[in-house]
């Protein structure tokens, strides 16, 4: 029976305004700019959506479906040719005029892939919050980026 998982990072802290991050994160453009691309090839993106290549794991196509000003930002994706998923980013500003964010990633995992991927999933939760915790340029919105 396959159902869906759901995977929770834990909540991250960015220097930055909500308003900056959003701008910024809404774009998948700028998504190699805070997550390397070290294991990514094969980069193609627009405004809406993006795909590209990761080791181990084939195509990835990931597209924007909704856009909470300042809060949310939701993306749809499939994985490995059939895994199916959904992220989003959550973000609230705190009192000290940061950012505090979390990650949500959905998937509808077989329990076998589930066991399988739990923990490599997780780990690059781990990674990406690491990631945008350390990004500084939230201001700094590329227009034209194409490769990493």
């Amino acid at each position: 029976m396959t159902e869906e998982s759901e995977f929770i990072s834990r909540t991250g802290s960015i220097g930055a305004r909500p308003e900056e991050v959003f701008s910024f994160a809404a774009d998948m453009r700028n998504f190699t700019r805070f997550t390397g691309s070290e294991n990514i090839s094969d980069w193609n993106a627009e405004r809406d959506s993006c795909s590209f290549e990761i080791p181990m794991g084939g195509k990835v196509r990931v597209s924007v479906t909704e856009r909470e000003p300042f809060s949310k930002i939701r993306f749809e994706g499939q994985a490995m040719n059939s895994v199916e998923f959904r992220l989003w980013i959550q973000l609230k500003e705190a009192d000290d005029g940061t950012t505090r964010f979390r990650l949500v990633l959905r998937a509808v995992l077989n329990p076998l892939f589930k066991m399988m991927v739990s923990g490599k999933i997780n780990e690059y939760l781990e990674k990406l919050i690491g990631e945008i915790e350390r990004f500084s340029d939230w201001t700094d919105v590329a227009e034209d980026t194409q490769s990493p």
